[in-house]
């Protein structure tokens, strides 16, 4: 207790507790929130509420300010069933002053909250990946707690508002319209009981980056999400983010699979509307139709890969009217991965660049990766789109070295101690259509080394690759350094 010194005024009331809210019912799984109110403190330090679960033993659990002097505590109801009660009194202390209500031992009664059955319409099934989901629950949920919903801790939604994750589990409430993140160890069922969603559905957008997801249990077509957002969104998928647009030829997704977040770019207004529509077949990406040999319509994929993770749909190219000129890189995660982007004109982060046929062509290009001690590689998994009369050449930033895509599949670096970010530029010009001649090719030892000459009928640069018996590469000299 408080000691007060002789000459100091004492306070004129003893301090007490009123507790603003408990609720009398609430479904198994469903916290028990008590909000309570210190009144007459000089400092509050500590709200605490001692609770029993009739027959199970007693426990404690301590709150959060949630207001001026409130103070917020929840109560775990997991593995409760209809019919069991909790009983409580809440106490909180500050500067030596306590107080609690009721006042259990004076014999004022307690608290009681009882679990009462759910009552739902729907009971859904979902099976979850092992390892990160972006996903969105197709119902309202009986029980909206986020632990409750997914059977873990590991989840986190998006403050538009604020443009950050909120991580923090036990503030997450799951509602149709909106995605989350979750994290599984391995492959896991899930049973969501509640009211699955029809007929059109709005969810408030603001900022810049909204995570919204597919209120349905079927595949929505991208076309069926009206707001006033870039024409693009970004699922994940397979451990790696998928562009979903309503674009043809570019081999993306034109649907939001069920059970699915998606991110989106607002660009004004306040809210997006889901029009329900009959269900849709996933589109499959279909392979990129692109006018071969000419200047004003290719397309160029490039994907990102360090082990299990990869980052697939990034585009180059040229087109001179009829598709997106850029496309924004979506908000990375918090876990381990691998995310290649195109510096946009403006400093931004892009996943797509189009540039116009009278523009140099030149792209700066980053790869980043979070992992560390890994090896890092860079694919452009189709070259058929490019125009034949073109030459693709990329050049490592960090280490200068220079390579061509037609006669290097992939390029692979390794990671440092605390990941990586490596910078790259590509360019695309026109091939000298004269073919180069190599002649005279010999090669001598000379003392330790060996000396190789060779004649060109032109100009050209030149790539030496030494190998040794077995066929494996022992090294590159560059242009620079003949």
């Amino acid at each position: 207790l408080k000691e007060y010194p002789i000459g100091e005024v004492l306070p004129k009331y003893p301090p007490r507790v009123e507790v603003i809210s408990y609720p009398r019912e609430v479904v198994a799984g469903q916290s028990i929130r008590v909000r309570a109110r210190g009144i007459g403190f000089p400092k509050i330090e500590l709200m605490r509420v001692y609770y029993t679960i009739v027959g199970v033993g007693h426990k404690w659990v301590d709150g959060k300010q949630v207001g001026e002097g409130e103070y917020e505590a929840r109560i775990s109801t997991q593995g409760l069933r209809e019919g069991d009660e909790i009983v409580y009194h809440v106490q909180i202390l500050g500067d030596g002053l306590w107080a609690e209500c009721p006042k259990a031992h004076q014999g004022e009664g307690s608290l009681v909250t009882r679990i009462r059955a759910a009552e739902y319409t729907d009971r859904l099934e979902h099976v979850f990946e092992a390892g990160l989901n972006l996903v969105a629950v197709p119902c309202r949920p009986v029980v909206d707690e986020a632990p409750s919903v997914f059977g873990v801790d590991r989840v986190a939604s998006w403050d538009a508002e604020e443009q950050r994750y909120v991580t923090d589990v036990n503030a997450i409430t799951v509602q149709p319209g909106y995605g989350y993140w979750v994290y599984y160890r391995n492959e896991t069922k899930r049973e969501v009981c509640g009211e699955a969603v029809s007929g059109d559905v709005e969810v408030p957008i603001t900022g810049t980056w909204n995570l919204i997801g597919n209120p349905y249990t079927k595949a929505l077509p991208w076309s069926q999400v009206e707001g006033e957002i870039k024409p693009f969104g970004w699922i994940w998928d397979n451990n790696s983010y998928r562009l979903v647009a309503s674009v043809e030829g570019l081999g993306v997704l034109q649907n939001i699979p069920p059970w699915r977040g998606v991110w989106v770019y607002r660009t004004g207004g306040d809210k997006i509307v889901f029009h329900e529509s009959k269900p849709a077949v996933m589109q499959i990406a279909r392979a990129m139709r692109v006018r071969r040999g000419q200047r004003d319509g290719w397309v160029l994929r490039l994907v990102a890969r360090s082990g299990a993770c990869v980052d697939t749909d990034n585009f180059i190219g040229v087109q001179s009217g009829g598709i997106i000129r850029e496309i924004a890189n979506p908000p990375m995660h918090g876990g381990m991965g691998v995310d290649l982007w195109i510096q946009g004109r403006e400093g931004g982060k892009l996943a797509a660049e189009f540039k116009k046929p009278n523009e140099k062509l030149v792209w700066q290009c980053a790869v980043a990766t979070q992992i560390p001690n890994a090896e890092v590689a860079i694919e452009y998994p189709d070259l058929s789109g490019v125009p034949d009369e073109y030459q693709v050449v990329v050049t490592d930033q960090e280490t200068g070295q220079r390579w061509y895509m037609r006669t290097t599949p992939r390029y692979v670096f390794r990671s440092g101690p605390q990941g990586e970010i490596r910078h790259f530029t590509i360019e695309v010009t026109k091939r000298d259509r004269a073919a180069v001649e190599v002649s005279n090719l010999t090669a001598r030892q000379i003392g330790g080394g060996v000396v190789v000459t060779y004649s060109l009928s032109q100009p050209a640069e030149v790539e030496v690759v030494i190998r040794n018996i077995a066929g494996r590469v022992v090294k590159i000299l560059q242009p620079s350094q003949l």
